[in-house]
């Protein structure tokens, strides 16, 4: 079974697309912790014994609070991109968390991990796997699966969610499941069928989805051996997994999400922001070194290693004020930054900025530096619109008027 499983997921990758990792850090990050050096700007509160830091042409925040933080650029600081001064013009989370992972604010839009997943050449039982975060999946659904909070996709997967219910219910037989999945398979080749009989519309996206969920669904119970789905409570947990699904060609895409610390600290940092963000960004940064290992060390089931293979990025759906509040926290602001690492990115470097005041520069999309009178102000969809190319994704799929952030990739 084990070689007929290899033969199968090997068959279905035949080119050579990257695969994308998204790191969502719900609540709003304080940017000027890490990625903003804002030292010369007497309007902005950056945070006592921190220091400016450089590798290359890489310049980050540096404290003794944050160890994780300074070992993962010291070994990968020519590995990565940040972006400054990203407009994401809402101080609501809701908004902002739409237009981070979408570029709209309507909520009916896919994100940008769906996009990339549904427009594959390659097929993948779970396309766009979610194991944490909010994620727009629009009128792909059929494209994502969420492993759930409490291990429902395993439960699902082993059968053991049928004992979830107020009803007794028999175990079903081996025979009687192998049934099952005949009739499924003979199911999903009339929906492709009367799929293929109809014109493009609703109603042939409705037989088209319905095959794919059903198919993706009996690929998933041969895979749920190698892959434990079920811990998903802390990034940490979650990077493993997406590492186990990306070694298995299970998924193009994988979203993570930072949910805060066990005790209820949250990115969302109204009160004592500087102690709150650093153990944030320790954790995370400890979590993102154990994901940039695991990449370089692991191959997928082509052989190649999946650093070679996988883009990743780090966002949070908004900022925080430059100046502390009264209670030593900082508010909500609509500017933010972005951390990106991965195969043709412009790399080792920082694009973007902020003013005195704590704005975004405008930047000249074709190269990313910063142009103060003939720039563009710098959104979200021009780099959603540049990571759809990059997944070699029509950008127009994204926000039709989008500029793309072209300066962000190698001969794009």
């Amino acid at each position: 079974m084990s070689c007929l499983l290899d033969a199968q997921a090997t068959s279905a990758q035949s080119s050579d697309e990257l695969n994308f990792i998204f790191v969502f850090n719900t609540g709003g990050w304080d940017p000027t912790r890490v990625f903003v050096d804002a030292f010369d700007e007497v309007n902005v509160d950056m945070e006592p014994q921190a220091q400016r830091n450089t590798l290359g042409d890489l310049v980050w925040v540096s404290h003794d609070n944050r160890p994780s933080v300074d070992a993962f650029f010291q070994q990968y600081a020519s590995d990565v991109l940040f972006i400054n001064g990203l407009q994401v013009r809402s101080i609501s989370h809701e908004i902002c968390t739409s237009l981070a992972l979408t570029g709209g604010t309507s909520g009916g839009r896919a994100d940008w991990g769906t996009l990339i997943a549904a427009n594959s050449k390659n097929t993948y039982p779970i396309p766009h796997l979610i194991l944490g975060g909010s994620s727009f999946a629009g009128e792909l659904g059929a494209y994502v699966a969420r492993a759930g909070n409490d291990a429902q996709l395993e439960r699902l997967l082993d059968g053991s969610i049928l004992q979830q219910t107020n009803f007794s219910l028999e175990t079903l037989s081996e025979s009687y499941n192998d049934r099952i999945d005949q009739h499924l398979q003979a199911r999903n080749r009339a929906l492709a069928q009367r799929a293929s009989s109809l014109p493009d519309s609703k109603e042939r996206a409705f037989y088209e989805s319905s095959g794919i969920a059903h198919q993706s669904l009996l690929e998933l119970k041969q895979y749920r051996h190698w892959v434990n789905f079920s811990q998903t409570q802390t990034l940490s947990s979650q990077v493993e997994i997406a590492l186990d699904v990306f070694e298995h060609n299970l998924s193009r895409v994988v979203s993570l999400s930072h949910p805060g610390l066990l005790g209820g600290t949250t990115w969302d940092t109204h009160a004592d922001n500087d102690a709150q963000q650093s153990m944030l960004f320790e954790q995370l940064f400890d979590a993102l070194l154990t994901l940039k290992i695991g990449l370089g060390q692991r191959e997928d089931r082509m052989g190649r290693a999946l650093s070679s293979t996988t883009v990743v990025v780090v966002l949070s759906e908004m900022g925080r004020t430059p100046k502390l509040n009264g209670t030593l926290g900082k508010d909500h602001w609509p500017y933010s930054s972005m951390m990106l690492w991965g195969p043709q990115l412009t790399t080792d470097r920082v694009v973007g900025g902020v003013d005195e005041l704590y704005k975004g520069f405008p930047v000249d999309l074709s190269s990313g530096e910063i142009e103060e009178h003939s720039g563009e102000l710098l959104m979200v969809e021009s780099i959603g619109a540049a990571l759809l190319a990059l997944a070699d994704v029509d950008p127009k799929k994204g926000p039709s008027d989008a500029q793309i952030f072209r300066g962000i990739i190698h001969d794009l």
